[in-house]
């Protein structure tokens, strides 16, 4: 449940299902919305509100599908549209044929949208009316609809493992005292600088995995979090491509080193393992049973040897570089290791400016 307000006063919305609301009666002018919620982290959006109209509110970059285009062909059902592939990502709502499609490489007029629906499960193709101009590195938005998305707290209890990283920000004079609406933002990426891309008025944040590939982390409320008064952040990772696994042979040279059993390591060296990329611990966890117990192996003995499995399995993520800033001190940056599914607490003392 959340709750909408103005700052400094005024009528309580009407709130409607999925989470709709409304201001109704409003005069011409300026005002800031602030929207709360249980496990939920607040939000604060300025808004413009002319006159005689109605103001749809949304924040761009959040209720969108964001990929790079990995490879573009001519779609010979539609003039102009092309066909795009994208790295795999699992949808659990199907986006309708004729959501609007928006990059840098599209012109504006006439506008691109998806001929074709994107279903639930794995996708990793798109058709896209009037995709001129789209070519492999092309940063594409899909969007759902409009809408503001609310990040969750510190304190939320994720159902599965997610990769995740929080921590406390406080004086570096005073560390009793906790910094509230400091902002942590996650500035590099595997040895790389994280970039922020202009894609048709939405910044769109990209960095590197591993193998060096640019990749999607998400808009603004993706790679950064905002203190709570008691100094405390939460960053979260959901973007699949930020907690896929690979088993390569240096995970088996690894494992190996480690005393884990030939049984076992025959197994993640098999067809049906190796070299797969699986996106989603939830996912390579089944992955794995399925392997193991076709082959004989026991689930006491894959869960006896499942971290060091997760620990060296070459994953997408090996580390992040994080600033905290807060005006009034001197900003602090750390280079931290990121275990992926794991959870990292990195704290940060500010020296006043």
């Amino acid at each position: 449940m959340f709750r909408a307000e103005l700052v400094g006063g005024g009528a309580a919305p009407q709130y409607k299902q999925d989470g709709f609301f409304i201001f109704s009666g409003l005069r011409e002018g300026n005002y800031t919305l602030r929207l709360t919620g249980e496990r939920l982290q607040p939000a604060t959006v300025e808004v413009a509100v002319p006159a005689q109209t109605h103001v749809f509110l949304e924040s761009l970059g959040d209720n969108e599908l964001v990929v790079i285009v990995r490879g573009v062909q001519d779609d010979n059902e539609n003039a102009g549209g092309k066909k795009i592939t994208f790295d795999p990502v699992i949808l659990t709502k199907q986006i309708r044929a004729g959501a609007r499609v928006v990059s840098n490489a599209i012109p504006g007029d006439p506008p691109a949208n998806l001929s074709a629906p994107l279903d639930v499960g794995e996708v990793s193709t798109a058709r896209v009316t009037n995709g001129v101009g789209l070519a492999q590195g092309s940063i594409v938005r899909v969007i759902r609809d409009r809408s503001i998305r609310m990040n969750l707290d510190p304190y939320y209890m994720f159902a599965s493992p997610t990769t995740r990283v929080v921590g406390r920000v406080v004086s570096k004079q005073n560390p009793a005292r906790p910094l509230a609406g400091a902002r942590v933002r996650v500035t590099g990426m595997n040895d790389a600088a994280v970039t922020a891309n202009n894609v048709r008025g939405a910044a769109i944040f990209t960095g590197v995995d591993a193998a060096g590939k640019s990749i999607v982390l998400g808009a603004e409320k993706d790679v950064s979090a905002v203190t709570n008064e008691r100094g405390d952040y939460n960053l979260y990772f959901s973007n699949e491509t930020l907690a896929s696994y690979v088993v390569t042979d240096a995970t088996l040279q690894a494992l190996d080193g480690a005393g884990v059993p030939q049984k076992v390591l025959e197994v993640l060296d098999g067809a049906a393992v190796k070299d797969r990329v699986y996106r989603g611990f939830e996912r390579f966890l089944s992955a794995l049973r399925e392997a193991m117990v076709s082959e004989g192996v026991s689930d006491e003995l894959l869960l006896k040897h499942r971290p060091l499995i997760l620990q060296h399995s070459e994953a997408f993520i090996r580390n992040l570089t994080l600033e905290a800033a807060l005006a009034g001190f001197v900003p602090a940056s750390k280079l931290q290791p990121i275990n992926t599914a794991g959870r990292k607490v990195v704290d940060f003392e500010l020296d006043g400016a």
